[in-house]
């Protein structure tokens, strides 16, 4: 139920700029950090776990309230576990924690630098969009659900 090739992203709204996202999480009320990438912000609602590679390098960025993360090209997540081998041992790992929604795990990080090799990133937040990959990237990144159980028989 996993798909290769899509990362898993949550919600976001259009901003003009970074200055604009950190604006809206610090006067947003549970706000506990804040995404920028190509004109979307994304406010997170949940503890920073882990700082991994992400977005557009030298375009996204990403902080708390009131500040900034001093390194474009990453980004907050609520969980990132290293050394994971296997698509299917992130999604296990998620399982574990009720907080986690879906994951993403990168086999091989070809867009930065290798900082998310083998990582398995835990998505908290409800996952609204898909953003397929393309090129070699596309082959080693799954994301999915914690579970691929169904809850009903029928379609």
């Amino acid at each position: 139920c996993a798909t290769v090739g899509t990362i898993f992203v949550e919600d976001s709204f259009t901003v003009s700029d970074n200055n604009t996202c950190l604006d809206a999480c610090a006067s947003t009320v549970g706000c506990r950090f804040w995404t920028f990438d190509r004109g979307q912000c994304g406010l997170r609602f949940f503890e920073a776990g882990a700082l991994v590679g992400g977005g557009i390098p030298g375009e996204g960025i990403t902080g708390f309230p009131n500040s900034r993360v001093g390194t474009e090209g990453r980004v907050l997540v609520g969980k990132a576990v290293k050394n994971v081998k296997t698509a299917s041992e992130c999604q296990k790992l998620c399982f574990q924690d009720p907080k986690c929604n879906t994951f993403t795990w990168i086999n091989k990080d070809e867009i930065f630098g290798g900082i998310n090799d083998e990582t398995c990133v835990f998505n908290y937040g409800k996952t609204l969009r898909e953003i397929p990959l393309s090129g070699t990237a596309a082959f080693n990144v799954v994301s999915g659900p914690r579970s691929c159980e169904t809850k009903s028989t029928w379609h």
